[in-house]
């Protein structure tokens, strides 16, 4: 193998480590707004279950 070969075979391999960096850094920013997305849907259904547990209640407590 030549120094040239070489030389390509390194450059390919560098572009294909950054371009694997790239996505893991798109990755990485989807992964954390799902988890914001996922935090704030969590965060709706603890309040509509209070909501619904404290209509229960009124419910009982006026029947």
């Amino acid at each position: 193998m030549t120094d040239l070969d070489e030389q390509q075979q390194l450059e390919e391999a560098r572009a294909s480590l950054q371009q694997l960096r790239e996505e893991e850094a798109v990755a990485v920013r989807a992964m954390e707004e799902a988890r914001d997305h996922l935090a704030e849907v969590q965060a709706r259904r603890r309040e509509a279950w209070e909501r619904v547990k404290g209509l229960e209640l009124e419910q009982a407590h006026n029947a």
